[in-house]
């Protein structure tokens, strides 16, 4: 049989084969396209599980804020109310009242409600709480005041230092900032973290502010100064806390401290002038002698002064 003659079943032949091929292609594309849909189809329940698991760790997220916010609140005010019951506050700190005093139960339970607060805020702040600062603005202060009254300087003052970064704090509270900067004696650094506080309460204290407070501020700043060695700026600030100084402790501090410039300064009769102020009180008198060696240095073999400190 010749080629001619098999033409027709050849043609036959390449018509079922190419039917064949196109059947087949159809079920391959078909098989190609359910498994895309069974891929996009188990992508879009994995999504949906993904959203429903993080609406559930978003809603268990903000009960969880609002139980340790409602915690921290309970706390705060509990913690509040056993320091002023002790007649613990910001005016009684700053003169330097210590938790020492108290009866060894009430600095235990004071100690476990601090260290409740403490934790309770590093667990929302680990929440990314947005509203954490003003929801802890009040605890880090009560946490600073405790820790001030308990000698620890230096965590007050960073507790101080974090609550007036909220904005929201006082003159007192700068106050009570600096004296915990001041106390926590590292050197020039914290001489001027107090500096700046006592700047801030200075600035914000209001206009009626009792004068023997004013007095206060600027005497307290003048002793910042004297440490930091800008004598004519202590200076000046002492001479207006001694003009408006009218009770006779912030009469002293102010004179004691006067004194102290006077001595740096070697203005002898500067310094005896103000020391006469001193005279009757043991207490400022320590003072002046505790620093014979820094303050008072180019004195301590002056017969004058000697007597002064005998007496």
């Amino acid at each position: 049989m010749t080629l001619q003659e098999l033409q027709p079943y050849l043609t036959v032949v390449s018509a079922v084969l190419s039917i064949t091929a196109l059947g087949f292609i159809l079920r391959l594309l078909k098989a190609v396209r359910d498994n895309a849909n069974a891929i996009i189809a188990e992508k879009e329940e994995r999504v949906k599980r993904v959203l429903e698991d993080s609406a559930r760790l978003k809603e268990w997220s903000e009960r969880e804020k609002a139980e340790l916010k409602d915690k921290l609140q309970e706390t705060n005010l509990q913690l509040d109310s056993l320091l002023k019951k002790e007649g613990i506050d910001s005016s009684t700190l700053v003169a330097g009242k210590r938790l020492s005093e108290s009866a060894v139960d009430f600095q235990d339970t004071v100690k476990k409600l601090t260290a409740e607060m403490q934790e309770t805020i590093v667990k929302l702040t680990d929440l990314g709480d947005n509203t954490t600062e003003t929801q802890t603005a009040g605890a880090r202060k009560t946490i600073a005041m405790v820790e001030m009254a308990s000698g620890r300087y230096d965590i007050a003052a960073d507790q101080y230092d974090s609550y007036a970064a909220m904005g929201s704090a006082s003159w007192e509270d700068h106050l009570s900032r600096g004296v915990s900067h001041a106390n926590a004696q590292k050197g020039k650094s914290s001489d001027m973290a107090a500096l700046l506080a006592y700047n801030d309460a200075i600035a914000v204290a209001p206009d009626n502010l009792e004068k023997n407070k004013r007095a206060r501020l600027f005497t307290y700043r003048a002793a910042m100064l004297k440490r930091l060695g800008r004598l004519t700026e202590a200076e000046n600030d002492l001479m207006i806390s001694s003009k408006l100084a009218t009770e006779e402790y912030e009469h002293l501090d102010a004179y004691y401290n006067l004194a102290c410039v006077y001595a740096l300064q070697g203005r002898g009769e500067k310094m005896y002038a103000a020391l006469a102020n001193l005279q009757g009180s043991q207490r400022f008198i320590s003072g002046v002698a505790c620093h014979i060696h820094d303050y008072f240095s180019q004195f301590k073999t002056d017969q004058r002064f000697l007597e002064i400190l005998e007496q």
